[in-house]
């Protein structure tokens, strides 16, 4: 009985301990915040990115990812194939536009190199101006000679005083050279003109520039000089211009005087060591007899390139007979070949008799013919080449 009753006891204390352990171990199980009515704690992270290391108290150094020590080899390369910039090398066709602080800096790189715009010439309103008609000033020359003539612009501006009625002379510098070209005297009919000047001497291989220029006026003091001297003014702009030298085509238009006459036909040759002229009408090719025709004879030195006169006897008046007139006192092998290029011939006209002044009034010069060569003033030039 005794046994029994201990034995129903242990049983008993058994069941307890089971209850009591199932009970420990559901508690155990249960979510720490499955309780609704009393909301958790939030938890204290501060030293959380810290882990201690359990052989020492220092904190672990987290690695950085550079070059050298890639804390993921793979993953660096995935970020570097997934990055925008690599996937826009790798899309065909496509092209990104420079950042705009780059297109700042290009900008001011060509605001630097554009050069800025010089400042405008400042001129002496007070001074009259001369200057060229032209953008581009040519230099007409005369054929067989070195005088050349200019169109040139003279504006009064805002000077005190007249200038009609006085003279104007302009002098032209020879590029690299101390050589002067200076115009004749121009009397001045308004206080603007439009001028036409010629210059001499002027050389057809060179180049010119503008060197000075002023006015006078003709009345003379007690030493004989001007009694007024008006200086004259250039734009920068225009004394830097080169003045290129062009020849003169020739005259082509018929002066009224002359049409109702018979045009002839006037050539140079060379007879042995000689100049001679050959004369004969265009119309019928019969040679002209007992006319007279004025000239002179120049020729252009081999150094200069300046027409000069060989001899004294090179002008004068030449009987045409036959149709011929022989040039005399002229040898080209004693005068001219040595020293000259070519030789020019000027005849001034075709007269009746060799007094008279005046042009015949039968014959004229041949403007028609593309061959002849007639300068502004009504010459005829002859030019013949020396071997």
């Amino acid at each position: 009985m005794k046994y029994k009753s201990k034995q129903k006891w242990l049983i008993s204390s058994l069941v307890v301990l089971s209850a009591a352990s199932i009970s420990a171990v559901a508690v155990s199980c249960a979510p720490k915040n499955s309780n609704p009515t009393k909301p958790s704690k939030p938890k204290d992270n501060k030293n959380k990115d810290q882990p201690s290391n359990s052989l020492n108290n220092n904190p672990v150094q987290q690695p950085k990812d550079t070059p050298n020590n890639p804390t993921n080899p793979t993953k660096n390369q995935k970020e570097q194939s997934d990055s925008p910039d690599r996937m826009n090398d790798q899309t065909p066709g496509t092209q990104q536009n420079p950042p705009a602080d780059k297109e700042k800096d290009k900008q001011g790189e060509n605001d630097k190199n554009t050069s800025p715009e010089p400042a405008p010439e400042v001129l002496d309103e007070t001074k009259p101006l001369l200057k060229f008609s032209d953008e581009s000033p040519t230099i007409e020359l005369y054929p067989g000679s070195n005088r050349a003539r200019l169109s040139l612009i003279l504006d009064k501006q805002k000077f005190n005083g007249e200038l009609k009625n006085k003279y104007i002379i302009v002098k032209l510098k020879k590029d690299g050279t101390n050589i002067d070209a200076t115009s004749m005297p121009i009397k001045l009919d308004q206080d603007a003109n439009n001028l036409q000047i010629d210059f001499h001497p002027v050389v057809e291989t060179a180049k010119y520039k503008l060197d000075s220029a002023f006015i006078f006026s003709e009345e003379k003091n007690e030493q004989q000089k001007p009694k007024e001297i008006i200086n004259i003014i250039f734009s920068n702009k225009d004394k830097n211009k080169s003045i290129i030298v062009k020849k003169q085509q020739g005259k082509k238009e018929i002066p009224e005087s002359e049409k109702d006459k018979k045009p002839i036909v006037i050539q140079l040759k060379q007879n042995n060591n000689e100049l001679e002229i050959e004369v004969k009408s265009k119309d019928d090719n019969k040679p002209i007899n007992g006319k007279y025709l004025k000239f002179a004879v120049t020729g252009l030195d081999k150094t200069t390139k300046e027409y000069i006169t060989p001899s004294v006897d090179s002008s004068g008046d030449l009987l045409i007979n036959n149709g011929m007139a022989k040039i005399p006192g002229i040898l080209i092998d004693q005068d001219y070949k040595n020293k000259f290029e070519k030789v020019v011939l000027k005849i001034f006209g075709i007269y009746d008799n060799k007094t008279d002044m005046n042009k015949s009034t039968e014959y004229r010069f041949d403007y028609n013919d593309p061959n002849t060569l007639i300068d502004y003033n009504d010459n005829l030039i002859l030019s013949k080449d020396i071997n």
